[in-house]
């Protein structure tokens, strides 16, 4: 009777542990995730940022080259 008490309680702590060693890899996992999808997010900014800054630069050439020639017209 001893014994059979003894694996139950032997059992019930085995799977309490591995409950909770599985819990936390999930929290684990469910953090690196975030962080891998907040660091991909972050480039995707940064990448739209770049383009954004460069068809401005572009926009910008465009249209002082148009003021540059409309000036020369008038003079």
């Amino acid at each position: 009777m001893n014994v059979k008490l003894q694996n139950c309680v032997n059992r019930d702590l085995i799977g309490r542990l591995m409950i909770g060693v599985i819990l936390s890899i999930e929290s684990n996992l469910r953090s690196l995730i975030v962080s891998q999808n907040s660091i991909y997010r972050g480039e995707l900014q940064d990448q739209r940022r770049s383009y954004r800054i460069g068809v401005g630069r572009e926009y910008h050439k465009k249209i002082m080259k148009f003021k540059n020639q409309s000036f020369k017209k008038i003079k």
